[in-house]
């Protein structure tokens, strides 16, 4: 990994944050399951593959689907904001995207997709770590 890289990713992930386009923060805070979300992206890619997890992460069916979704989104504009995904236009999707530089990229593209993502996780997750975490409600007291 490149750490010039990753900082670079930080700025851009702190900036997008900080304007809040994805409603990730609450009252300035982390919810913890984003924290979650982003903290197992990085281990399925490597374990799954690109692919696999950005169709997972690209579901938004259910409402517990919402955080990776909008983790996802977080990685996109990142990598977005600082041109490494290259020809991708505003209108385009991700599996759009994917279809044209995955399926006919030769081996070393797709190695580099790989590890602009894994970079882009690896900004995304230390720049979110910076923010308070939101507390939980412990439901399992509201019993007793």
């Amino acid at each position: 990994m490149n750490k010039k890289k990753i900082d670079a990713m930080m700025i851009a992930a702190a900036d997008i944050l900080e304007s809040n386009k994805h409603f990730i923060l609450e009252n300035g805070k982390m919810p913890k399951k984003y924290l979650s979300a982003i903290s197992a992206f990085g281990p399925s890619i490597v374990q799954t593959g690109l692919r696999q997890t950005l169709n997972f992460y690209s579901r938004n069916e259910k409402p517990e689907d919402q955080s990776r979704f909008n983790i996802l989104q977080l990685l996109l504009k990142t990598l977005e904001n600082i041109n490494y995904l290259p020809d991708k236009s505003p209108d385009l999707d991700l599996n759009g995207y994917l279809k044209i530089h995955w399926d006919k990229a030769p081996f070393h593209t797709r190695i580099q997709l790989k590890y602009c993502f894994l970079e882009a996780c690896t900004a995304c997750k230390l720049v979110l770590r910076t923010y308070p975490k939101k507390e939980e409600e412990d439901k399992h007291n509201e019993r007793f």
